[in-house]
């Protein structure tokens, strides 16, 4: 688990404005029905929260750039915004990828800490945090507010990976 870089208040904001741009889904909350169908939905997830795919944003680049000098053999990225409010739902769960990236994405909200492992990461806005992804972890409820963080799941070339024998 480490805090690699601090990106600033405005960088953080541009993505949020960017998101306007974008086609927003949810995520369903595990078996619970969808309220929306006309939103593209992620079925039977850990979270319910509000999500944009942002592979494709320009800004997003600075910040696979950094993840390429410090994570070795990095295959694909998946890109997301997600966004918790009161009404969300997350709980602790593993992600499929190598690594889970995350960078909070403002600080006008109470509650909502990241807890890796069953410790609090501290995050404030413009963090950038990466874990490996079979770490259990989630986000506590956010009190008020909405919570913005990009997410990005780091999966690893395994054809450059030796195996001993």
């Amino acid at each position: 688990m480490k805090k690699i870089h601090k990106f600033t208040k405005n960088f953080c904001e541009e993505v949020i404005d960017n998101l306007s741009t974008l086609e927003m889904g949810i995520m369903q909350y595990k078996n619970e029905p969808v309220e929306n169908t006309d939103l593209k939905v992620m079925l039977n997830q850990p979270s319910s929260a509000n999500i944009w795919e942002v592979n494709d944003l320009e800004i997003i680049n600075e910040v696979k750039q950094i993840i390429l000098k410090e994570i070795p053999n990095v295959d694909s990225f998946v890109c997301n915004v997600l966004r918790l409010d009161n009404t969300k739902k997350n709980e602790e769960h593993v992600d499929t990828s190598d690594y889970t990236v995350i960078v909070l994405l403002n600080d006008n909200f109470s509650g909502g800490n990241l807890i890796v492992k069953k410790q609090n990461m501290g995050l404030e806005i413009g963090d950038l945090f990466y874990f490996p992804s079979s770490y259990k972890h989630y986000v506590e409820p956010v009190l008020s507010g909405q919570r913005y963080t990009l997410v990005l799941f780091v999966s690893l070339n395994k054809k450059n990976k030796k195996t001993l024998i």
